[in-house]
């Protein structure tokens, strides 16, 4: 006997062996699969039967809560993919702005170093033939308008990604160098330090403006993920709803009313703990308009910046934002409930039920969004003077 046919001598038990395996293992998933459908039969015939003997409406206010939140979880799977939809076009705005960005970086850095090989960047007096500011302002003059030109298309896409997105923070302001004061104008025109100092801080804030598009798109897309992997669990929070009906049902049923009122608090009290109101989206007014008591209106710039800016119904500022903080995830545009609303329309939901959804997916939005800003690396420390070892 040869070597092969020895080898395949061995081998013939283990192949069998996995093969016996193998069969098992698909008899056993087959027996799975009866048992799920066996299983989804009985569920459905047990709720045709509760719906029969404990119709919706006629058994207290604890089932017709356990009804609501089975219909907000059903019109959550409808309207997350619309949010989802949301973010990624949100981030394709954030990344056409940051491709902008990071070409306006460029040009200014081609006149930086231009600046640096004139010697207008050190001290330029060892020089043969020293360089003018003047020579500068000539050959940076086009470059500073293609700079102009690509930080107007980053703001302009940022904008956008802000009206898909209202949790996109603000971007920061960049002011480049006034092309009527650079050196050789007439209107109070830089000197040579002044627009070496010029070139740098428009350099600076231009890396800063790339660097938070670069991160409001990776907030996107952490958001995204986030309603992703969210839309995968309200199968199993459907489950476990109507799983809290079918018990319900069996405590109106089986148990006297006290014990069945007793039980049924417990069920309530598994509900999850979510505000669900949400405000009324106010119809779009006319500018210099008046109200019944003939008060003014406020035109549309100045609700929003006092929304933004957290003010009260009567117009005081109550905290004022700074540039880098995050923004109020509390209050949130109604252009973004109305454009949720009308993405996706369900002919059988009501004000209230919509009213409830929206809320609950923007409460769950902003709290991711909330979390990804937050860096809780340092919220464990113990911020005292012993045991910082003073």
């Amino acid at each position: 006997m040869t070597n092969a046919q020895q080898r395949m001598s061995d081998l013939a038990p283990l192949l069998d062996r996995a093969q016996a395996e193998q069969a098992g293992l698909e008899q056993e998933l087959e027996s799975l699969a009866r048992q799920s459908v066996e299983i989804r039969i009985m569920e459905e015939r047990l709720d045709d039967l509760g719906r029969r003997l404990c119709p919706r409406g006629c058994c207290g206010t604890e089932l017709d809560a356990l009804f609501f939140e089975v219909d907000v979880l059903l019109l959550l799977t409808k309207l997350v993919p619309s949010e989802i939809m949301r973010e990624k076009r949100a981030r394709e705005a954030l990344l056409s702005a940051e491709k902008s960005g990071r070409a306006c970086l460029k040009i200014m850095r081609d006149v930086l170093q231009m600046s640096i090989n004139l010697g207008m960047a050190n001290d330029n007096r060892d020089r043969l033939f020293p360089g003018q500011p003047s020579t500068l302002t000539k050959r940076s003059m086009p470059l500073f308008l293609r700079a102009k030109v690509c930080l107007g298309e980053f703001y302009t896409r940022v904008s956008r990604a802000r009206m898909r997105q209202p949790l996109v923070l603000r971007a920061p302001v960049m002011d480049l160098a006034d092309l009527t004061r650079l050196p050789g104008k007439k209107n109070n025109p830089f000197t040579r330090d002044d627009m070496q100092k010029s070139i740098e801080t428009s350099y600076t804030q231009c890396q800063h403006v790339c660097n938070y598009a670069q991160s409001e798109a990776r907030f996107c897309l952490m958001r995204e993920r986030a309603l992703k992997s969210f839309l995968t669990e309200l199968d199993e929070s459907i489950r476990a709803a109507m799983w809290r009906i079918r018990k319900a049902r069996a405590y109106i049923l089986e148990l006297d009313p006290s014990a069945a009122q007793l039980a049924l608090a417990h069920l309530m009290d598994e509900l999850p703990k979510t505000n669900d109101s949400v405000k009324a989206i106010a119809p779009p007014r006319t500018l210099d308009a008046e109200d019944d008591d003939g008060n003014e209106i406020k035109d549309a710039d100045d609700v929003d910046t006092a929304a933004e800016l957290g003010s009260d119904s009567d117009g005081e500022v109550k905290s004022q934002v700074s540039k880098g903080s995050v923004s109020d995830t509390r209050t949130m545009s109604s252009v973004s409930l109305a454009s949720t609303m009308t993405a996706v329309s369900v002919m059988s939901a009501t004000p209230e039920l919509y009213g409830a959804t929206i809320a609950r997916l923007h409460a769950k939005t902003t709290a991711t969004d909330h979390e990804l800003r937050t860096d809780q690396d340092d919220e464990d420390l113990p911020w005292h003077s012993l045991a910082l070892g003073f």
